[in-house]
């Protein structure tokens, strides 16, 4: 809608101001006049409802690439865990005098971790 056309069709609503060019409670205005301010609203409301979509399609868009981050950074947390549990899992072999109960008992935890892990 122009501002022209929107100028025009306002100089045909008499009525808007009182002779102190204060806003007046009741205007006149031919049916056509109304039928058009009419049809402007409901294009109005529909364009605002589709741009509430739009709004809310972005946000679950910012949402998923968020939260894919996240997973993803998450992930690259599990492998190096994963990776540190396997060089102490090895280095506790290597340990002289790797059969104490102490060193079963890490390497066992170590192990169970890496099992979970998979």
């Amino acid at each position: 809608m122009s501002e022209e056309r929107l100028e025009e069709m306002n100089n045909k609503v008499t009525g808007l101001n009182d002779s102190d060019g204060d806003f007046t409670d009741e205007v006149k205005m031919s049916v056509d006049t109304y039928a058009w301010f009419y049809e402007q609203a409901e294009r109005l409301h529909g364009t605002n409802h589709k741009m509430g979509y739009i709004d809310m399609y972005a946000d679950c868009n910012r949402m998923v690439s968020s939260n894919s981050m996240e997973i993803h950074k998450l992930e690259q947390q599990n492998k190096r865990y994963r990776e540190a549990i396997k060089k102490a899992k090895n280095a506790m072999s290597l340990v002289v005098g790797g059969e104490g109960s102490a060193t079963k008992t890490v390497h066992n935890i170590l192990r169970e971790a890496l099992e979970e892990l998979s």
